[in-house]
């Protein structure tokens, strides 16, 4: 899980399918059910997917996920596409403070990506970076 708010449907998909939840650590204590496994932002996960944890976002261990060789970003909450081939972030109640919330996503600027995937909206499937930075600037 990219945090602890996607817990919704995780237990589900681990009986349906038999495989294991990670959550970040940071979080694991806010899920109803506990997860199999947790991650730290910097480790590197199944399949080679690399755990980027995203500062003073909506939960404390909000994380996105990158994935080197695809050149892919996956986010869950840290952006949303209400626009296609824009970006907009949660409502600003949803964070503690929005203006820390928008700085923490710059970490994202340290990764080379394409494509960013989404958790609400449209996801951007080239120049993802750019838009991004555009939507920083």
């Amino acid at each position: 899980m990219t945090n602890v708010h996607h817990e919704r449907a995780s237990d589900s998909l681990r009986k349906k399918f038999s495989v294991p939840v990670w959550v970040n650590e940071l979080d694991k204590g806010g899920l109803e059910a506990p997860a199999d496994h947790t991650y730290k932002g910097g480790d590197i996960l199944l399949c080679g997917i690399e755990a980027a944890q995203l500062d003073d976002q909506k939960s404390p261990g909000e994380t996105a996920f990158y994935l080197r060789d695809q050149k892919t970003m996956i986010v869950g909450d840290a952006f949303i596409g209400k626009i296609p081939g824009q970006l907009n972030m949660l409502p600003p109640d949803k964070y503690q403070d929005p203006a820390k919330a928008k700085a923490g996503l710059k970490k994202l600027m340290d990764y080379e990506f394409a494509t960013l995937l989404v958790g609400d909206g449209t996801s951007i499937f080239q120049d993802a970076k750019a838009t991004v930075a555009t939507f920083l600037a």
